[in-house]
């Protein structure tokens, strides 16, 4: 059994909807999807529960956390402590997956063995046609420092106390995981035989961030503060985050009023 964890605040819907259509076509249906809103704006999170409703293999979570940072470790936490065994994927609104990606992923399932996958980008022209996943052209692929959509153990996250809350907005907080896993003598390994999944295009994070008053939250310079807290789990070998309080949020609100 496989878990995708999507976690999600204000996105687009439609790449959404296409993200989880090309899970609706794989060739094998052994798995499930916890989807994690983590604080979407009150029309966004109905329009995406309404949505979701069309897909059986589906569980909705919101949290109220609008007024909060983006915090996507809270909220891939909020998921992890409450997984029983198997291993869960940490997925992303942005990806198409190829129909075999979930008959692929499970037959890499071995003991504590982490894997993270080869992605290819598409360009906004591609991501705006609706094609067969190979017919799709292919802007560049993804390397090896690339360290998002990974498929753990769930036993290996929950023994160092999932993914580290330091991290806020983007930025480090797979790579860190990885390191911690490393640290503890685990293992993680790249898949790049093929492509098994196409991110959508998007603007990123950093072309948001702005000197003016908006409404949505940021936080200057947070990609390298990110970056120097990865550097001290590096330096310092660390696996559990000590001074962390592996904090997890309580079960989430249904009533969003």
């Amino acid at each position: 059994m496989l878990t995708l964890i999507y976690p999600y605040r204000n996105r687009n819907i439609e790449r959404v909807k296409r993200s989880l259509e090309s899970l609706e076509n794989q060739t094998v249906s052994d798995f499930s999807v916890v989807f994690v809103d983590y604080g979407s704006e009150l029309e966004i999170s109905s329009a995406i529960e309404t949505l979701l409703e069309n897909y059986d293999f589906v569980s909705y979570q919101y949290y109220p956390t609008q007024f909060q940072p983006w915090n996507k470790c809270i909220a891939l936490n909020s998921v992890i402590k409450e997984l029983k065994e198997g291993f869960c994927f940490v997925a992303d609104v942005d990806m198409i997956f190829h129909p075999e990606f979930v008959a692929k992923a499970i037959s890499l399932q071995q003991g504590n063995t982490s894997t993270y996958f080869k992605v290819g980008f598409l360009t906004e022209e591609e991501t705006k046609q609706t094609k067969n996943f190979t017919d799709y052209k292919v802007d560049f692929e993804s390397e090896e420092g690339a360290t998002g959509l990974t498929m753990f153990p769930v036993g290996a996250l929950q023994k160092l106390h999932g993914f580290d809350e330091f991290y806020h907005f983007w930025g480090a907080e797979d790579t860190d995981m990885h390191v911690r896993l490393r640290n503890d003598a685990q293992t993680v390994n790249f898949y790049a035989s093929e492509i098994l999944m196409l991110h959508q295009w998007h603007p990123s994070y950093r072309s948001k961030e702005s000197s003016k008053i908006s409404e949505e939250l940021q936080l200057s310079r947070i990609v390298q503060l990110n970056h120097y807290h990865l550097n001290q789990a590096e330096v310092n070998n660390i696996t559990i985050e000590a001074s962390r309080a592996y904090r997890y949020l309580q079960p989430p609100k249904n009533d969003k009023t």
